[in-house]
């Protein structure tokens, strides 16, 4: 048995290149904890914990009851099997994001040993894709500033994009989405995404105001915290001329299950961290599917590690991937490893076994 020797977390800071604006609140810096296992052989496993802040998270996922559960849970970690470790569902281990940090870090540390890539791993013995078409999340401003940052983005082969509304009034808000549409192009996937910032009746304007522009959804149009809300999001679903998804609601399985039963989106927007890991997040996939909704992976805005983690998935799963929203990495003025690589709007899988990042500790 290859044991875990050594068990441990450091913390980290890495401030973005410019705030993030969205309608729940500014994003300035990604704060957390990296869980950090090493085996007997000297492999080392790493996985991020960075919960978003404020109503990006939900009420008990914040850094320091991250930063708890980790502690405790990998202060009995050294001497124990990683594979053992990972047979089970790992649901004593909450918040969720602390869930995710040492569920990737275990699958690290088990893919390295097999001598396979995490995809591998995930994919369970199915070959996995090696690249992942990616979006481009789009920097706010004005409508000038859209225009601006996406013709750059175009020029370096980005093919989808990505844009935050619901900040300011329609208004603006058309002007921004006109913008970017004409900096991309006719051909571009378009996405948006209110973070919940709309009632029911300004959901229903901007919806239909910002059709013309040839969306491919808007996400999280309304904020859904109860189950009224899912039935409001249907009403709005079945005269939208848009598609539309929900990304914050999905980490409450009863709420997710409510908007598949009334059918209330045509997308899901998955992020690995909130959901409680790479194999909850695979199982949400799998249902969704099964009811013949899509689903979309996306970063929290992640260093490295996470990032690395959720491409990952996104590989291992079967078909072809829409384009995932894990082109943030350039986001961060600096990271805490090299991050997977963007060319021409697609990432490609790291090199080696494992998640191959390899962060300097």
């Amino acid at each position: 048995m290859n044991a875990i020797a050594r068990a441990w977390l450091r913390p980290f800071c890495v401030a973005l290149r410019e705030p993030l604006a969205t309608a729940a609140g500014s994003i300035e810096a990604r704060t957390g904890v990296l869980v950090v296992l090493e085996d007997r052989a000297g492999r080392v496993g790493v996985g991020e914990a960075s919960p978003l802040p404020g109503r990006l998270a939900g009420p008990v996922e914040n850094l320091p009851a991250c930063r708890e559960a980790l502690a405790r849970a990998v202060e009995g970690l050294e001497g124990c099997d990683p594979e053992s470790v990972l047979a089970g569902d790992g649901s004593e281990v909450v918040p969720l994001a602390a869930r995710f940090a040492l569920e990737s870090a275990l699958i690290d540390l088990v893919a390295q040993a097999r001598g396979v890539c995490g995809a591998d791993w995930l994919a369970g013995g199915r070959a996995p894709h090696d690249r992942v078409p990616v979006n481009a999340l789009v920097g706010g401003g004005d409508a000038g500033a859209v225009g601006r940052a996406a013709r750059c983005l175009v020029a370096r082969g980005y093919g989808t994009f990505k844009l935050k509304v619901g900040m300011d009034g329609l208004g603006d808000d058309i002007e921004r989405v006109a913008s970017l549409r004409q900096a991309v192009g006719s051909r571009a996937c378009v996405r948006l995404d209110a973070n919940g910032a709309w009632s029911p009746e300004q959901a229903e304007e901007a919806v239909a105001a910002l059709a013309r522009l040839e969306v491919e959804y808007i996400e999280d149009p309304i904020c859904i915290e109860s189950r009224s809300d899912v039935a409001c999001l249907a009403a709005l679903r079945a005269a939208s001329p848009v598609p539309l998804a929900v990304d914050e609601c999905t980490a409450d399985p009863d709420l997710l299950c409510e908007v598949l039963a009334k059918e209330a989106a045509d997308r899901l927007i998955l992020k690995p961290p909130s959901l409680g890991g790479l194999r909850a997040t695979r199982r949400r996939v799998r249902d969704a599917a099964a009811q013949g909704v899509a689903c979309v992976l996306t970063s929290s805005i992640d260093t490295a590690v996470g990032l690395a983690a959720t491409l990952h998935l996104a590989a291992s799963l079967p078909g072809a991937a829409p384009a995932c929203g894990l082109g943030t990495a350039e986001w961060l003025a600096e990271d805490v490893a090299p991050p997977p690589a963007v060319r021409q709007g697609v990432m490609a899988l790291p090199e080696g076994p494992g998640m191959g990042v390899v962060v300097a500790l």
